[in-house]
């Protein structure tokens, strides 16, 4: 049943017309949905692997798992930082747009608040000419290689 605070219940099975109560029970537990309201930087590299800081309210430690489009968090892939802050390693994936989300419960169920965020194709610095320049000389002009 729906419940409008947060919290752990205890649950019982009951079983046939006569509502014979089952042995044992389990705790459920009811919680405030994640809201991602900002994700820095917005946009990484295809290959994944940029800590990526999310902004948002009712994040929690128990069951953390971000995800991006569908890619999500490998383990430790996640960080609480408070319930207003988490911190996640972006997965690679193609390059695009996705959705960043979060969950806390295992991945079992998501925030929905659709915040973006950007996978490009990085540059690849390979070198830089001239490799040296005069100290204390301004104007000087270098052309990276890549």
């Amino acid at each position: 049943p729906a419940m409008e605070a947060t919290g752990a219940v205890n649950v019982r099975l009951s079983g046939g017309t006569s509502g014979t109560e089952l042995r044992g029970e389990a705790v459920y537990e009811y919680f405030a949905e994640p809201v991602v309201v900002s994700v820095h930087p917005s946009r990484g590299i295809v290959e994944g692997g940029t800590v990526v800081k999310l902004l948002g309210s009712d994040f929690s430690e128990s069951g953390l798992v971000c995800r991006f489009g569908a890619a999500m968090t490998g383990v430790g892939g996640a960080s609480f930082v408070s319930t207003t802050e988490v911190t996640c390693i972006s997965p690679a994936g193609p390059a695009g747009r996705s959705a960043v989300e979060v969950s806390v419960n295992g991945g079992m169920d998501f925030s929905s608040s659709g915040r973006e965020y950007l996978r490009e194709v990085g540059a690849i610095v390979e070198g830089v000419q001239p490799s040296r320049g005069v100290a204390g000389e301004e104007g000087q002009v270098v052309t990276v290689v890549g």
